[in-house]
């Protein structure tokens, strides 16, 4: 009798062990989805943060490249270079609407602000050279008749 009720009195306790050991791995669960949407947060700054570096890269080299080449036969410099500027102005206001989605209104991504009024700036920066180019070019045609 007495080894009957030390056997079941081991088994409730092994049952109570059991049951905190599981509470515990659900509130580690819960913790852990908790800090689910840090993660995400994080991983969208760190790609925002590496395209905007990829796409700086990109128009340095071909700064650098434009200014290596005699400026007569760097058109296709010329060209590539804004094509790297569009590209950034692009990857800078994509990157600041993602971040934009992943915070909440109450509380905004500064980040996702100063990747907006960079894009922002940049994009009046081009076109304002697309526009004098226009201007330059049709001065020209008109100067050539």
């Amino acid at each position: 009798m007495e080894k009957m009720r030390e056997g079941l009195q081991r088994r409730a306790r092994r049952m109570q062990e059991n049951l905190q050991q599981s509470v515990g791995l659900s509130e580690k669960k819960d913790e852990l989805q908790s800090v689910s949407h840090v993660e995400q947060r994080n991983q969208k700054i760190i790609l925002a943060v590496k395209n905007t570096r990829q796409n700086l890269q990109n128009c340095i080299r071909s700064v650098n490249r434009e200014e290596a080449i005699d400026k007569r036969k760097s058109m296709g410099s010329l060209l590539q270079r804004r094509l790297d500027e569009f590209g950034l102005w692009q990857q800078l206001l994509t990157d600041a609407k993602e971040l934009e989605n992943v915070y909440p209104r109450s509380q905004p991504s500064v980040l996702a602000d100063t990747l907006k009024l960079y894009g922002d700036a940049m994009g009046v920066i081009l076109e304002e050279r697309v526009l004098t180019d226009q201007l330059i070019e049709k001065r020209f045609l008109q100067d050539i008749d």
